[in-house]
């Protein structure tokens, strides 16, 4: 009876987890969408600004790999919740 209840806590802690990175993971995400800078990108293939090609440096640069790996932790942990659910 102790082990049955223990591992059902388990359960729930693991599943209070996996809803607390996702919540974090998504503010983090639309956070660095946001903060991105607008005029690049495939705005720019439809009319948008047609200046040249810039590397992204220092901050900007952080944001982009920020965005990428909050969007792969998101994905991740929605496949996670759906695949224990």
């Amino acid at each position: 009876m102790y082990l049955d209840s223990f591992s059902a806590k388990i359960t729930l802690m693991q599943k209070d987890i996996l809803t607390v990175i996702i919540i974090v993971s998504a503010v983090i995400l639309i956070v660095s969408v946001l903060l991105q800078k607008k005029d690049g990108g495939l705005g720019a293939t439809f009319g948008g600004s047609g200046g040249a090609y810039m590397k992204k440096r220092g901050a900007e640069k952080a944001i982009f790999f920020l965005t990428i790996i909050s969007a792969i932790v998101f994905c991740g942990t929605i496949m996670v919740s759906l695949i224990f659910k």
